[in-house]
């Protein structure tokens, strides 16, 4: 068999072959590269669970519930869910700030408590029964009464002991520029007050020492 003879009967047939195979692998190609990109695959962690999701939400799903990704949950390789899953749409959300600390209750004894204990005294003894709670560590749920300027920066805070119309107020003098809000704090506003007692202004008027304010 003469093969120069039998290509050149049968080139283009052979042509046409070639030409054909290289179109149906480049189209091969093609659309595996779009189906890819089309469908991203999930987020693998070690135990094997994944995160997928889109907008529909705003709340944070796993193993494929449709909720939103969060982007900033950490992955494998210091990735980001966010930057795992290119090109699907999501949400940044910042991770919450936590809760600030509870400041445990320094003490029960209320204003109360003491102001009684002293009325109840006969007025001999009085003197000294309020005396023995100085030094007393308070920890008050207040109402913001008034304030009034002092020197050096400082301020005195009047807040009255009990709700609505009462008697009982204690004052602690404090630095404005730790307590930037009682420039503009309403009266009335509750104010939680912890402290020592340093002493009386009369019956119904406490003076706190190192006060602390919350509200």
């Amino acid at each position: 068999m003469d093969v120069g003879k039998f290509f050149h009967d049968h080139w283009t047939t052979l042509f046409d072959g070639i030409l054909a195979l290289i179109v149906v692998t480049i189209g091969t190609e093609v659309y595996r590269h779009f189906r890819n990109k089309r469908t991203p695959k999930p987020v693998q962690f070690g135990g094997g669970s994944s995160v997928v999701g889109s907008v529909a939400t705003g709340q944070q799903g796993t193993k494929g519930t449709g909720h939103t990704i969060i982007v900033n949950a950490p992955v494998a390789g210091g990735l980001t869910v966010g930057d795992a899953v290119a090109g699907q749409p999501v949400v940044k959300n910042e991770v919450p700030s936590p809760p600030p600390a509870v400041v445990p209750k320094l003490s029960t004894v209320t204003a109360k408590d003491i102001n009684e204990a002293i009325l109840k005294a006969t007025p001999f003894l009085r003197d000294a029964t309020a005396e023995s709670y100085v030094g007393q560590p308070i920890d008050w749920n207040c109402w913001f009464d008034s304030i009034v300027k002092g020197k050096r920066g400082r301020v005195t805070v009047s807040l009255r002991c009990e709700p609505g119309l009462t008697v009982l107020r204690c004052h602690g003098d404090v630095l404005l520029s730790e307590y930037p809000q009682l420039r503009v704090l309403r009266e009335g506003t509750p104010v939680r007050i912890m402290g020592t007692v340093e002493g009386f202004s009369g019956p119904f008027n406490f003076l706190i020492k190192n006060a602390k304010l919350y509200y």
